[in-house]
C-alpha cells in the first residue's frame, strides 16, 4: 500500500495503459500470479514479474473515481451556495489599463500530484469558466486547510512560540558574578576600556509566549566602534534556541548539541 501511495498513485495518468507496483528488488524474477479481491474495486489476476506487479488500467482508474466525484460535488455545492456567481470575471486595472481575471480553484495536497486526477477535474471545471490550477512542485507541502482561510477570516488571534528567539551578543564582565568568573579567561577588551564576555545569548521572544498578529518584540542593544564609519550600517542575526533551558544565557554552554 505504501509503494502504491508513493509511486503508482502519482504516476498514473493514462487510463488506457496498465500500472505497475514495485513489490521487491530487481533480483526477484520468479514468475507468479496473484489473485486480488477488493469488493467494489477489483477481482482479478495480477502478474508479478521482475519484482513488479502489473495492475489492469481499469482497476487503478476506479480507485480515483470516489475522490474525483467528491471534489466535483464540493465544487458544484459551493457554486450553488454562493451569493454571487462563481465564474471567471474580468476587471480593468486603471493604472496599467489591462484586464485582470479572477475566480480560480487550486488543487493542493499530496493527491494533487496525480496527473489523472488533475486531468479529470480540469475537464469538468474548465467548461464552468473557472481557472483550475495546482502548484508546479512540492505539492505535498501545500496545506489545504487554513492556508487561504486565514486571510479570509482571522480566527486565530494568537500563536504560541515553539522556540526561544534572540540574538548572540556580548555582556559586560562582572567579577562578582560566579558564571562570569568561570569565563574570565575569555573576556575581551572593548574600545571604551571595559571587558566583555562573548558568546552571550540574549532572548527576545521566549518559548511559550503568545504572539498576536500586531504585537512586536523589541530589545535595545549597544555597540562600540573604534571607527565611526563602521557604525554606518549595523546588522545582526536572529537566533533560534531549540534546547530545554527556560532562560538560556550562553551559546556555548551545551557543546556537541546544535541548539542554535
Amino acid at each position: 500500500m505504501s509503494e502504491f501511495d508513493k509511486t503508482t498513485k502519482l504516476r498514473f495518468s493514462n487510463p488506457t495503459e496498465p500500472s505497475y507496483i514495485c513489490l521487491g528488488t530487481v533480483k526477484d524474477r520468479d514468475l507468479a500470479f496473484w489473485t486480488v479481491q477488493a469488493p467494489g474495486v477489483c477481482d482479478t489476476v495480477l502478474r508479478l514479474t521482475s519484482s513488479q506487479c502489473s495492475q489492469p488500467r481499469t482497476d487503478v482508474a476506479t480507485l480515483f473515481e470516489p475522490s474525483a466525484a467528491a471534489i466535483i460535488d464540493a465544487v458544484e455545492n459551493q457554486r450553488r451556495l454562493a451569493t454571487k456567481p462563481i465564474q471567471r470575471t474580468s476587471t480593468l486595472d486603471r493604472s496599467t489599463r489591462r484586464l485582470t481575471t479572477a475566480q480560480s480553484i487550486f488543487l493542493v495536497g499530496g493527491f494533487a500530484a496525480s496527473d489523472s486526477l488533475f486531468s479529470k477535474l480540469q475537464g469538468h471545471i474548465r467548461p464552468l469558466n473557472l481557472d483550475f490550477c495546482r502548484p508546479d512542485s512540492h505539492i505535498n507541502k501545500a496545506v489545504a486547510d487554513g492556508a487561504l482561510a486565514f486571510y479570509l477570516d482571522h480566527r486565530v488571534s494568537a500563536r504560541v512560540s515553539k522556540f526561544t528567539y534572540g540574538t548572540q551578543c556580548a555582556v559586560e564582565f562582572n567579577k562578582n558574578n560566579e558564571q562570569h568568573k568561570l569565563r574570565a579567561a575569555s573576556a575581551i577588551p572593548r574600545p571604551l576600556g571595559h571587558m566583555v564576555l562573548p558568546n552571550t545569548f540574549s532572548a527576545i521572544l521566549h518559548k511559550g509566549t503568545a504572539v498576536s498578529e500586531t504585537k512586536d518584540f523589541r530589545k535595545d542593544f549597544i555597540t562600540e566602534c573604534a571607527e565611526r564609519t563602521s557604525c554606518d550600517t549595523i546588522t545582526t542575526k536572529i537566533v533560534c534556541y531549540r534546547g530545554d533551558a527556560s532562560n538560556p544565557r550562553w551559546t556555548d554552554s551545551e557543546p556537541g548539541r546544535l541548539l542554535f
